[in-house]
């Protein structure tokens, strides 16, 4: 039973036919670098977030991902730049990422328009022998490693009260083949679309409704749909329903105008409720800002 649950991992990191290839935050309104490079800067000021992802727990292969961005306006100018780098491993295979980001701000008295695009590589790694398949299969042996570089570019809109995003991380992808083992390396388009909505309902507390539509192609259409509440700016309490058959807990805190940290259990349903336990994200995030006029605090987007 062990090595067919590896197998069927395997098969997730591998198959065309399971397109969703990047990493999966429930809260990834606090971590919109990943999929938007438009976002850089947004915070006015030197901001950090680390960010631990278990998803699945107790399905042996399943994926688990490290995230770190980083990104800060350039000083006396409408730029800004960003880094961002993930490790994320499913079943038999690892993918590393690092990119880096510019978005260039339009200001205004009404908002502000962002324009951003990104450039990196991957790293895929596959180690076929953690499939453990018995000796005599060249398909399912050995280890393999690609590089693959990327482009993708985005925009984001954000005002006192809302904040709108579209963005395409992979526009330049390559598929990489190889002709002798058959297997390939062949990143699908992603295409984002995110919004979110302040409505203060008294001088305590906020609701924040949001959402996500993730589209991938060979893939379903999978949308996030988000309500928060926030109390005295400083603790966030929501829910999420993914349309892939998981709800989401989560609660940020916002400790101080540098730490604030964040965590959300994911309840699956259907098919991967009989193998899992659910999923646990974390993230701690640190801002700093070398003016102290551009202190940004409550973090709303």
């Amino acid at each position: 039973m062990k090595k067919l649950l590896w197998i069927i991992a395997g098969l997730f990191a591998a198959s065309p036919s399971f397109a969703q290839q990047d990493p999966m935050y429930s809260q990834y309104l606090y971590n919109m670098l990943t999929v938007n490079p438009a976002y850089a800067g947004s915070h006015e000021q030197l901001s950090t977030v680390l960010f631990y992802r278990n998803q699945w727990t107790g399905f042996k292969g399943a994926p688990v991902t490290t995230n770190i961005s980083v990104h800060s306006p350039f000083k006396n100018t409408n730029g800004a730049w960003g880094i961002n780098a993930f490790n994320d491993r499913i079943g038999v295979q690892k993918q590393d990422y690092l990119n880096l980001n510019y978005a260039y701000r339009i200001i205004s008295s009404k908002g502000t328009l962002s324009l951003g695009m990104s450039a990196g590589v991957y790293q895929f790694s596959n180690n076929y022998n953690e499939l453990q398949m018995g000796q005599g299969d060249p398909l399912f042996s050995g280890n393999e490693t690609y590089k693959l570089f990327n482009f993708g570019f985005g925009a984001y809109y954000k005002t006192s009260k809302m904040a709108l995003g579209i963005s395409v991380p992979h526009f330049l992808n390559r598929a990489m083949v190889n002709r002798m083992a058959y297997k390939a390396v062949n990143p699908a388009d992603h295409l984002y679309l995110t919004g979110s909505y302040l409505i203060f309902l008294s001088d305590d507390y906020v609701f924040k409704p949001s959402a996500m539509i993730r589209y991938v192609n060979n893939a379903p259409m999978q949308m996030d749909l988000n309500a928060t509440i926030i109390y005295k700016n400083s603790l966030y309490m929501g829910i999420s329903y993914r349309t892939i058959n998981e709800a989401s807990l989560m609660v940020q805190y916002q400790l101080n105008k540098n730490w604030w940290f964040g965590y959300a259990y994911d309840v699956p349903f259907g098919v991967v409720k009989s193998i899992s336990r659910g999923s646990h994200e974390i993230f701690l995030g640190f801002d700093i800002s070398f003016d102290k006029t551009k202190m940004l605090s409550p973090r709303y987007f």
